[in-house]
């Protein structure tokens, strides 16, 4: 979508939007903005990840790159996404707006401009001691690091030798940024705040809310590979929107991937946000969602599309295909050419209520650049706080509603909250494809919510990005969406298998099997389990979940006494987690080796 030569002009012209804005400001900066990157590289997808609200952009390049052929072990990606921002917005008790937007970040100036800072908040909103520099850093982890790590503390524990010496533990797993680590400050230099919404996800083996390596406690993620960051808005002024009113957000990013066969799930890479309101006010009616600039290969043929049954939009060449390479050597997919798919996998606008139904993606924008093309004032990049809002909540730069009518700017046609969502209009289907081509450089803005948090609240949020080949263009201009729904919806119900999970690091634990009385044997055991408990109370249901905190059993039944035979769930051989309902609501956990 993107013109080369207006890609060099890019620190320019942003130095020239907020230089008059920022002029005569101190920025009085308590955290240094961030620096730190790490690649997702696990499977057919290599995803650059940074820690300042900001992904897949190194200050030059955009680098969420993607391999076409599958037969093609040695051929070079191409990139598939330029750039992409957090962005956060709500509302104070008194109606005031706070906004935190994000966009490129860094390689504008020595400095960059950041809306989002290294590191943790303070339970009372404040940045972390210092210049937060200790926190200009990633995690990453490999699957196989942690499988490495459970092989020796089934040894330990079989051979009754806990705790586990720490130089027998990988370093991913011994410096794992989860509360109340006693390993971490030796391998980082500086100690993990305690704070009650805990940090990075971790499968708690003696369920006592705080992780220790070395008594068998390992990090929590989905997928083969995962990279894990915090930072937050209130380290220093809003330099990249501008905004006046920081929210005092703490976010926590959780990136990671599969690799598979499935071409679809290894061209997939997901990306989970938990956002802790650190203000000491409530945040109300809060947006959340990502500023995207998808150049799909060659970006001078880009188009798009959404769907808000299916929650989602896509980008697409124009007539599916991609020149090798265009205008400024930019390197396309040619004959290959893909569809990349975003959508909102899961989110907790209810807050864990089961009561309030959970709207995944809420609303869908484009917002036109303005130096290409002649594009309306109006749907171009926002410059204060209500304009941001306006784009998170589905409408334009100056509030108008989005309406099914060329470009979606217009008096006439239905309203809607996704731009080219593919409804009828007079003329057949409002799909960018169907509207007459024009110069433009676009980007996306698509939103999850409204979230109300009261102060130390907790919600989050997951986005998954997907590129598919081979769609047809069944009428040479606008591709296939049975396809692009369909892959769509296979992420989706792999998603809801895979990686849906009560949190196994919470610090309101179950009870423990002992302090309840409850007896479970044998333990090990390579078939039958019993569990049994004194009197009469009652066992309501049994859980087994796996090392990725998946429930991969469930049993029901009532009585005081259970026994349920392992072998019908052909389990692996390994260390599980067992977790018993009870009447009245309560629960106990514990672990079991199955062999």
């Amino acid at each position: 979508m993107t013109l080369i030569n207006l890609r060099s002009l890019l620190p320019l012209c942003t130095f020239l939007l907020f230089s008059c804005s920022l002029q005569g400001q101190q920025r009085a900066t308590d955290c240094i903005n961030p620096t730190a990157t790490a690649e997702l590289d696990v499977n057919g997808v290599h995803a650059l990840i940074t820690n300042g609200g900001d992904l897949w952009f190194d200050g030059q390049n955009g680098r969420y790159e993607v391999t076409a052929a599958e037969d093609s072990p040695g051929e070079n990606p191409v990139v598939a996404i330029f750039a992409g921002g957090l962005w956060l917005g709500a509302k104070d008790p008194g109606g005031g707006l706070k906004v935190a937007a994000q966009q490129y970040g860094r390689g504008f100036s020595d400095e960059g401009f950041f809306d989002y800072f290294p590191g943790p908040l303070t339970e009372d909103g404040a940045p972390a001691e210092g210049d937060c520099s200790d926190w200009d850093r990633l995690f990453k982890i490999n699957r196989t690091s942690v499988d490495v790590f459970l092989a020796v503390y089934e040894e330990a524990l079989a051979e009754g030798n806990l705790p586990i010496p720490a130089n027998r533990i990988p370093l991913e797993v011994l410096g794992w940024p989860a509360t109340g680590n006693p390993e971490f400050e030796s391998v980082y230099g500086f100690a993990l705040p305690d704070t009650p919404q805990g940090l990075a996800p971790f499968f708690d083996v003696d369920l006592d809310g705080m992780y220790n390596p070395r008594l068998g406690d390992y990090p929590l993620f989905c997928g083969d590979q995962a990279i894990w960051a915090v930072f937050n808005d209130a380290g220093a002024p809003h330099a990249n929107s501008n905004t006046p009113t920081q929210l005092q957000a703490e976010i926590h990013l959780l990136a990671y991937a599969f690799a598979s066969e499935d071409s679809v799930l290894h061209r997939t890479t997901f990306y989970e946000y938990t956002i802790i309101n650190r203000g000491q006010e409530d945040a109300l009616e809060l947006y959340a969602g990502h500023w995207i600039d998808s150049d799909l290969g060659c970006f001078t043929n880009d188009l798009m599309g959404s769907s808000p049954e299916h929650e989602l939009f896509y980008i697409y060449n124009q007539d599916g295909t991609d020149p090798e390479t265009c205008e400024g050597f930019v390197e396309g997919y040619g004959n290959t050419a893909p569809v990349n798919i975003f959508q909102v996998v899961s989110s907790d606008v209810g807050g864990g209520n089961p009561a309030v139904e959970d709207p995944l993606m809420s609303s869908l924008m484009n917002v036109y650049n303005a130096a290409v093309g002649s594009p309306l004032p109006a749907t171009t990049s926002p410059a204060t706080s209500d304009e941001y809002y306006n784009y998170l909540t589905g409408r334009w730069r100056d509030g108008h509603p989005v309406t099914r009518s060329s470009l979606g700017y217009d008096t006439v046609g239905d309203t809607t909250l996704f731009v080219f969502d593919g409804g009828e209009i007079e003329d057949g289907l409002w799909r960018q494809c169907n509207v007459p081509a024009e110069i433009a450089d676009v980007r996306q803005v698509y939103s999850t919510g409204p979230y109300n948090l009261q102060p130390g609240a907790v919600t989050s949020f997951t986005l998954a990005v997907t590129t598919i080949f081979g769609v047809d263009y069944p009428d040479g201009s606008c591709p296939d969406t049975v396809a692009i729904f369909a892959a769509a919806q296979g992420i989706k119900d792999f998603y809801d298998d895979s990686c849906t999970s009560s949190v196994l690091s919470d610090t309101n634990a179950p009870q423990s099997p002992q302090a309840i009385g409850l007896e479970v044997f044998p333990n090990p055991t390579a078939g039958e389990l019993s569990f049994r408990l004194p009197g009469t109370t009652q066992i309501s249901e049994i859980e087994l979940l796996d090392a990725t905190g998946r429930v991969v059993a469930k049993f029901t039944g009532t009585g005081h006494q259970q026994s349920v035979d392992l072998r019908q769930a052909r389990l692996a051989p390994g260390l599980y987690l067992y977790r018993v309902g009870l009447e009245g609501g309560k629960t106990a956990a514990g672990r079991v080796v199955v062999l």
